[in-house]
């Protein structure tokens, strides 16, 4: 009985050891594998965020050596400018600086948005020249000495000495950084704060404020030639105002501010200025547009002997206005015709009109033409009945200026169409050729009260859409339909004393091109506007040179001039008006040309050359008259000129 009592005690303890076993497998299997699982999960996050920090210490390390590599090199390089500058800063007249100093640990640059604070000190240099000049041609006075200042950003949190004076030349360098990129309204300080009981800096850390102020109101005010304020101008305000660079909320850029005063200033009939106050607002500035105009409406009558025999004496009636629509936009129209025909079968008439396309800076010139002549030859019985027309547009756009000279560039696209009917065999001898024309130049000019400068290039070339090369060989022998022309041009004029007795001018043309031409892009030599004492059109080239130089002297000027001398130098004449007799001016001229034709035909001459020399006198009576009266006399004979056979040249204008 004992026996099989025991034998069931072992089997019960056999099979609750085979429980346990079960349980502690199941209880294995069932909570150590997650755990097994999320183990491995925070590893490879560990693992990540390990390689994450790695990285992340890696780039700090790199940056860390890049910056003291950085810092390094400008430590030398300010050690090695200082070496090159030691035998000339020992040879400079330094100011003896007796000014209070001040400890500096540090120097801290706030406020500064528009120009970071490394840009502000990159090129800092030792020795601060405001002068203008060359360092070792500067006055003392003018010299600021940097070397402590490089020190303290170079290795900050040592104390080093700093005087007012090196601190009030850091503040103008900083300023002139700003001014160099053309920024208006930008204010450099050492703030009141920084000053502890107004003799020492707080915590030795030099704080320097800089305030970009903004400019809160942009506003137009028209006043009329007598500096009247009127009610509305010719030009529109909402116009100026549009187009303005400076807008309310930002900083001003002095340079674009005076660019596009200038350009609103080359209209003849109005005079802008900028005026810049205080704004609003505290720390901010207002700008006011104060704009002086005078009527825009302009009429002319002029009259001359230029031209072919038919068109000489004939009057020229014109209009211009300079602001049309109020946006500065001009319009011009020329009519000439000969008193005693019909005004619709012999006449010329020319307009144009130019205006602004997003603001002064781009210009757009449409312009057109149209001739109906009526030729009777001194001798023969055929008369030329004809017509021509143009018509097309120039785009401009104001690329640079700098110190008052104006640099554009421009494209063209032009039609033209010539047409000419004899009365004998019209069928034979008619033409009629039409071509397009597209085009480039740049221009380069100067304006000012004792100077007038200006240089020119442009290239047209033809272009599809126009008559067959046939048409082209009926209008000219051998002339192509597939041709360019090219144009330099420079002119200049100045007055030789400060009084504008004396006056010297001069121009120069080069006109040059690659094929014979058609009569209608053809140059005429000879005449009142090129060669002085030649006939008018003796030679009609396809391209040449144009060069003339004259010398004025005005004895209205030379009048005032003794007057003024007579009355003394403290004193100066009180006269209320401006004499009738405005100008008075003989002159002298000398013109040259050379007309060139290209591959010339039996009865042409490749080279014709043009000398002259002359004298004449230009009047100016009132407000409206002026003429002027030429005689040239030539020095070199041509096929229909002799030497010496001078010719008179007269042209008169009124104006209104």
């Amino acid at each position: 009985m004992d026996s099989v009592n025991k034998v069931r005690r072992m089997v019960f303890i056999v099979f609750l050891c085979l429980g346990f076993m079960a349980y502690a497998v199941a209880t294995t299997q069932g909570v150590s594998q997650p755990a097994s699982a999320k183990t491995k999960a925070q590893l490879k996050q560990e693992e990540k965020a390990r390689k994450a920090q790695a990285l992340k210490a890696k780039r700090e390390a790199a940056a860390k050596a890049k910056r003291e590599a950085a810092a390094k090199a400008k430590r030398d390089a300010i050690e090695e400018a200082k070496a090159k500058l030691k035998e000339q800063i020992a040879q400079l007249n330094l100011p003896e600086d007796t000014t209070p100093r001040l400890t500096v640990k540090q120097i801290r640059i706030s406020g500064n948005t528009l120009i970071s604070t490394d840009v502000l000190l990159e090129n800092m240099p030792l020795i601060y020249n405001v002068s203008g000049k060359p360092l070792d041609q500067a006055e003392s006075n003018y010299l600021y000495d940097f070397r402590t200042l490089h020190d303290i950003i170079l290795q900050p949190g040592q104390p080093r000495e700093v005087s007012t004076r090196t601190i009030q030349g850091f503040t103008q360098y900083i300023l002139s950084v700003y001014q160099a990129r053309n920024y208006a309204g930008i204010y450099v300080y050492v703030p009141a704060e920084a000053l502890k009981d107004g003799k020492e800096l707080q915590d030795e850390i030099l704080a320097i404020e800089v305030l970009e102020a903004t400019v809160t109101d942009v506003t137009v005010k028209s006043y009329d030639p007598n500096q009247n304020e009127v009610e509305k101008g010719y030009l529109r305000s909402s116009a100026v105002q549009k187009w303005s660079p400076i807008k309310a909320g930002q900083v001003a850029n002095k340079k674009e501010l005076d660019d596009f005063v200038n350009l609103l200033n080359l209209n003849p009939d109005r005079y802008v200025s900028a005026v810049v106050t205080k704004g609003a607002d505290p720390k901010s500035l207002a700008v006011e547009y104060d704009i002086y105009e005078a009527d825009p409406w302009h009429y002319f009558l002029q009259i001359d002997n230029s031209g072919t025999r038919d068109r000489q004496w004939m009057p020229r009636v014109g209009l211009i206005n300079t602001n049309l629509l109020g946006f500065d936009d001009t319009f011009t129209a020329i009519y000439q015709a000969p008193p005693e025909s019909d005004w619709d079968k012999n006449y010329s008439l020319y307009g144009s009109y130019d205006f602004p396309l997003l603001g002064p800076r781009l210009r757009f010139n449409l312009y057109g033409g149209y001739s109906q002549f009526d030729i009777n030859p001194e001798s023969g019985i055929v008369d030329f009945i004809g017509n021509g027309d143009f018509y097309g547009g120039i785009l401009r756009y104001n690329l640079l200026q700098t110190n008052g000279w104006f640099f554009d560039i421009k494209g063209s696209l032009e039609h033209v169409r010539s047409k000419v009917t004899p009365s004998l065999f019209p069928g034979i001898l008619g033409t009629d050729v039409k071509f397009w024309l597209w085009g480039w130049g740049l221009n380069l000019r100067r304006s000012d009260d004792m100077s007038n400068t200006s240089f020119g290039f442009d290239r047209v070339e033809s272009m599809g859409g126009g008559s067959s090369g046939a048409e082209f060989g009926t209008a000219r022998t051998n002339a192509k339909s597939d041709f360019s022309v090219y144009t330099a041009s420079a002119t200049h004029s100045q007055y030789l004393d400060t009084d504008k007795i004396d006056r010297l001018s001069s121009t120069f043309r080069w006109i040059g091109s690659n094929e014979r031409l058609v009569p209608a892009k053809m140059t005429t030599f000879g005449g009142m506007y090129s060669v002085r004492g030649y006939d008018e059109y003796e030679v009609v080239a396809d391209g040449g040179v144009l060069a003339s130089a004259q010398y004025e002297f005005d004895l209205v000027k030379y009048d005032e001039f003794k007057e003024k001398a007579r009355a003394g130098s403290e004193q100066t004449q009180a006269k209320t008006g401006k004499p009738f007799l405005r100008k008075l001016a003989p002159l002298a001229f000398f013109d040259y040309g050379r007309a060139k034709i290209r591959r010339p035909l039996a009865t042409e001459k490749a080279y014709t050359e043009m000398f002259s020399a002359g004298v004449g006198t230009i009047v100016e009576l009132g407000n409206n008259f002026s003429g002027g009266v030429y005689y040239g006399y030539p020095l070199r004979a041509t096929a229909d000129t002799r030497k010496g056979k001078g010719r008179l040249n007269i042209s008169l204008i009124m104006r209104w």
